[in-house]
C-alpha cells in the first residue's frame, strides 16, 4: 500500500528516520500539557519502536505518518492510524499539530486523507477519532470532515486540573461515499 498521500496543504508522509519521529514527537508532548498533559517517551524507546518496524508495521497497534507543509516542507504535526488487523471493520485516527500551525487547515486536511488512505486500501466499514470533550476546536475538526457524533464517556481523562470525558465521532464508508470526498 502506498503511505504517502498529498491533499492541497499537506502531505502524509512515512517519517524519515527515527531522529525524525523523535524529535517531532518531543516538541507535540512539550506542548500538550494545556490539553492532554505532559507526555514522556525515552528516547531509547523511540528508537527500538523505530528498529522494529519504522512506525508502519501492520501488526503494529498504531501506525504514525508525518504531516508536512506543502508550503513551507515543514513537519506540522503527525497522523496516528490504527491499520484494521483480524477482520476489524472499524479503526481510529488521530491528529496532533504543533500549536505555531494551529488553525490553518492542516489538522483538517490530514484527517481527510487518513480517512482517505483507510477507506481506498482496507475493508473497512467505519473510521472514527476521540477527543476531549471541552476540546471544542478538536470537535470541529472531526465534524468538518464530515464525522458524526457517535458517544461520549463521562469521566475519563484528566485535563486542566478536572476529569473530563472523551468525545467520539465517526464516519461509515457509505457516508464517506455519499460526501464525495
Amino acid at each position: 500500500m502506498q503511505m504517502t498521500i498529498e491533499g492541497s496543504l499537506v502531505r502524509l508522509r512515512p517519517f524519515a528516520s527515527a531522529v525524525e519521529y523523535a524529535q517531532l514527537n518531543h516538541e507535540l508532548w512539550m506542548q500538550r500539557d494545556d490539553w492532554w498533559g505532559y507526555g514522556w517517551v525515552g528516547l531509547s524507546a523511540l528508537e527500538q519502536d523505530w528498529a522494529r518496524f519504522g512506525m508502519l508495521d501492520e501488526s503494529h497497534y498504531f501506525s504514525f505518518l508525518a504531516i508536512e507543509s506543502l508550503a513551507g516542507k515543514e513537519l506540522v504535526g503527525y497522523e496516528v492510524l490504527r491499520i484494521p488487523t483480524g477482520g476489524r471493520t472499524a479503526t481510529e485516527i488521530g491528529t496532533m499539530i504543533l500549536e505555531p500551525y494551529w488553525r490553518r487547515g492542516y489538522g483538517r486536511e490530514a484527517k481527510l486523507l487518513a480517512m482517505k488512505l483507510l477507506f481506498d486500501n482496507y475493508p473497512v466499514e467505519m473510521v472514527y477519532g476521540g477527543t476531549l470533550s471541552k476540546h471544542e476546536a478538536a470537535i470541529g475538526g472531526m465534524l468538518s470532515c464530515g464525522m458524526r457524533e457517535l458517544g461520549r464517556t463521562r469521566v475519563n481523562w484528566y485535563s486542566r486540573g478536572e476529569w473530563t470525558g472523551i468525545v467520539y465521532c465517526g464516519i461509515t464508508r457509505q457516508e464517506w461515499m455519499e460526501s464525495s470526498q
